[in-house]
């Protein structure tokens, strides 16, 4: 995973609202949480893992997730792929979208392109939008394995159409193109081509977090 889409991960992890604690151990691990975040602003990088550590060992969802964001930064990629998929066995769209990265670089773990699309499409259908956007590039790119020779042109547009949708550029400009060219089986559109030009003008950067593909 490249440094763009972890930093994304990152801030997504220290803007999310943690829920009044019930009782005093979660309060615990979620002021424990705080503290980590408080120690990898400040560069304390040991107070950061051992204090996330603890977390991550209680079960804490948002502690794995920086937990793996800091190992895979310190390219201590075995430990980060643990971390990130036991986020994703207690259920974090955010931890399939980190293993899944891992994954199809190869990092380790063994390079797995079927795995870490399977990843990418689970977090996508609980509406993770990173791996929204990667899933459209994916499609756009071919890679991920989704060659033109390989793809389903009817799941590719329902692909590209949502990222559009939610303002990815990249994928707002592929569909312009389709009903230009007649890309992924469409009947040319002049008029579609035009709606999807002009929504592109007004969307989102291409984000980093599409260059996870290999």
């Amino acid at each position: 995973m490249q440094r763009p889409r972890a930093t994304r991960l990152l801030s997504a992890l220290v803007a999310a609202g943690l829920a009044v604690a019930a009782s005093g151990v979660v309060a615990g691990v979620e002021d424990d949480y705080r503290d980590a975040t408080a120690a990898f602003r400040r560069g304390d990088m040991n107070t950061a893992v051992k204090t996330l550590q603890r977390g991550s060992d209680a079960g804490h969802v948002p502690s794995m997730l920086l937990l793996g964001y800091v190992f895979e930064q310190a390219s201590l990629d075995s430990q980060a792929v643990a971390v990130y998929r036991k986020a994703a066995a207690a259920g974090s769209a955010d931890g399939d979208v980190g293993l899944a990265g891992m994954v199809a670089a190869g990092k380790g773990t063994p390079r797995d392109v079927s795995e870490a699309l399977r990843l990418y499409e689970s977090a996508a259908a609980r509406g993770n939008a990173t791996a929204i956007n990667v899933l459209a590039q994916a499609y756009i790119g071919g890679t991920l394995g989704l060659t033109p020779a390989a793809r389903d042109d009817a799941k590719a547009l329902a692909a590209i159409r949502r990222a559009a949708e939610q303002g990815y550029g990249p994928a707002s400009e592929a569909l312009a193109r389709a009903y230009t060219r007649g890309d992924f089986g469409l009947t040319p559109d002049p008029s579609e081509a035009a709606r999807w030009q002009s929504k592109k003008a007004t969307a989102t950067a291409p984000s980093a977090t599409v260059q996870v593909q290999r």
